[in-house]
């Protein structure tokens, strides 16, 4: 196992460290966390055990994958704080939206790979893609993939379809949630009360999604599991191939990834 370290310890590095322990893909000896909250520090400290360090150059010291996981805005900062530091063989994890890999790579001097996580990572059902940047080894691939798989599903793209992933997974939680919610709406429409609408939409999106998964049908051979002549899912689906909703969604999409591009471009270290 390599020595892992923290730079920031949010939520989504929080979800992370969650997952690597849970699926002994690290334990807490190695792993090391840095944060200017003190508070954060003993949250992770008391809950999962693991270390603390006393500053941001310590934790990248004692570590051989160091992931970035600041806000943004504290990126370029952060960056300058431990370029002084020995960083050459170390492999740079950066899960920053917008900052891109050369930005990094044209102030330290490691491996770096930019990952895109998701909210569901916080319950280890990651979907995900990374990047490499110049410097980054084969190898590195292979430590992303078995690091970032302990909380879901990570792909392989080009840097440069970072936006997409973000227009799709980083944002599709929204949009998921937003269908479910409207299916919530449906049932109460036609009599059921708000908590028994609610989990049954929520339980239907997320079944929907594990028989797809675990039975490696496609979604239109789903359909036509459920579409069984002249029934209730016929009718159902003539109103939904009749409107807009596949262009909404596209347009969603679309527009999401105009808005990680345009971050993108102001995301300069």
């Amino acid at each position: 196992m390599v020595s892992i370290s923290f730079l920031g310890s949010g939520k989504m590095a929080e979800a992370i460290v969650k997952g690597l322990l849970e699926a002994k893909a690290a334990k807490p000896s190695d792993i090391t966390v840095s944060d200017m909250s003190e508070d954060r520090l003993n949250i992770m400290k008391d809950k999962y055990k693991v270390s603390v360090a006393e500053s941001n150059k310590q934790a990248v010291k004692n570590s051989e994958v160091v992931f970035l996981s600041v806000k943004p805005q504290d990126m370029y900062s952060l960056l300058q704080e431990i370029k002084g530091v020995s960083t050459k063989d170390k492999l740079f994890i950066s899960i920053a939206a917008g900052i891109r890999i050369s930005a990094i790579e044209s102030v330290i001097a490691g491996r770096v790979v930019r990952v895109m996580p998701n909210l569901p990572c916080l319950v280890q059902e990651m979907a995900g893609a990374y990047a490499t940047g110049n410097s980054a080894k084969k190898e590195d691939s292979k430590t992303v993939e078995l690091l970032l798989g302990s909380c879901g599903l990570c792909i392989n793209v080009e840097e440069k379809h970072l936006d997409a992933v973000t227009a799709l997974s980083g944002s599709g939680p929204a949009y998921a949630a937003y269908i479910i919610n409207a299916l919530a709406e449906a049932g109460e429409s036609q009599g059921l009360d708000r908590e028994t609408a609610r989990m049954l939409s929520v339980q239907t999106i997320f079944g929907t999604a594990k028989y797809i998964l675990n039975k490696g049908v496609s979604p239109d051979e789903l359909i036509s599991l459920v579409k069984s002549p002249k029934g209730t899912t016929v009718e159902g689906m003539k109103v939904i191939e009749k409107s807009e909703i596949k262009d909404v969604l596209l347009r969603a999409v679309e527009a999401a990834a105009k808005r990680s591009r345009e971050l993108g471009e102001n995301g300069k270290c």
